[in-house]
């Protein structure tokens, strides 16, 4: 491997981790990601004052990613990894470290909700029994503290 190979191997690995992708990523991961992230950062999806700011980032984003197909589309193998995976470029140029990176997280955490799996919301079903319950609760409390309240103002009459 010559010096510009290893330079399109790191490159591919540091444009996959702005992604947010594992090394071992390809196309169709990073189409998906892709096109995650455009409907997220769309210029149409900010306000009118922001948008300017948001053309650029998304302009930005689409170039990174032709890069990133490109390269995988050549046989650009990413480098190897090493210390400082856990370090993590995001999309403002900004650096964070994220020592559980590759780490499966669980249902409703951190990662989870940022790769944007669809949850549908309850069915109006569960909401009537919801609330049905939170009546029951309710009338049940109304009536111990009602009852609670004539027994205390009989006994202080007396």
């Amino acid at each position: 491997m010559d010096s510009s190979d290893a330079g399109r191997s790191h490159r591919l690995k540091s444009l996959l981790s702005e992604f947010g992708l594992p090394p071992e990523a390809e196309v169709p991961q990073l189409q998906a990601r892709y096109r995650f992230l455009a409907k997220q950062r769309h210029p149409d999806m900010v306000s009118f004052h922001c948008r300017r700011h948001a053309t650029a980032d998304f302009v930005k984003l689409h170039s990174r990613y032709r890069e990133t197909l490109s390269l995988l589309q050549s046989g650009t193998l990413p480098s190897g990894g090493g210390y400082g995976d856990h370090i993590i470029r995001s999309h403002n140029g900004l650096f964070y470290h994220d020592p559980y990176k590759w780490a499966p997280s669980k249902r409703g955490g951190r990662r989870w909700q940022r790769e944007g799996h669809y949850e549908p919301p309850a069915s109006w079903m569960t909401k009537i029994r919801g609330l049905a319950v939170v009546g029951c609760l309710m009338a049940l409390v109304l009536f111990v503290f009602d009852r609670t309240a004539r027994k205390r103002s009989l006994t202080s009459w007396n």
